[in-house]
């Protein structure tokens, strides 16, 4: 890839930031929430505390029910080491399924990993596909 193309590639990572605030549509609801949107709350509400194994248990609850944006917060939970170990392949794992589904932050934290990642096949092509798609 040239400077150039390197250039508008990061040029769509950085339109793509602005634009990956997405809401998300009703997923399934894990036991005990009486809706996904609440299980979601109180995800968020133990990351500001600090509890991030409660957090990472909580986004982990959602994602394997499909909820994508649970996906994409287990995978920032893997990609930091959040709550549970530093992971960026199981993290760039959870951001393709929540991209696949529409989830726009998915999308270009699937992109960043496709770009930048260690451990994670780089994939330039795919990347500003990706990219593409989140700021849409």
């Amino acid at each position: 890839m040239g400077r150039w193309s390197a250039a508008i590639a990061f040029g769509y990572l950085l339109i793509a930031s602005c634009a990956a605030w997405e809401v998300a549509a009703q997923n399934p609801v894990p036991p005990g929430a009486s809706s996904a949107h609440e299980h979601y709350v109180a995800g968020k509400a133990a990351e500001a505390r600090g509890d991030h194994a409660e957090m990472a248990r909580l986004w982990r609850a959602l994602a394997e029910l499909g909820d994508r944006r649970g996906q994409n917060n287990l995978g920032v939970a893997y990609n930091a080491g959040l709550g549970i170990s530093e992971d960026p392949v199981e993290a760039a794992k959870w951001f393709r399924l929540s991209a696949e589904q529409g989830e726009a932050t998915g999308q270009f934290n699937l992109a960043r990993a496709l770009f930048f990642w260690r451990g994670v096949a780089t994939d330039q092509k795919e990347a500003v596909l990706w990219l593409r798609k989140s700021a849409n």
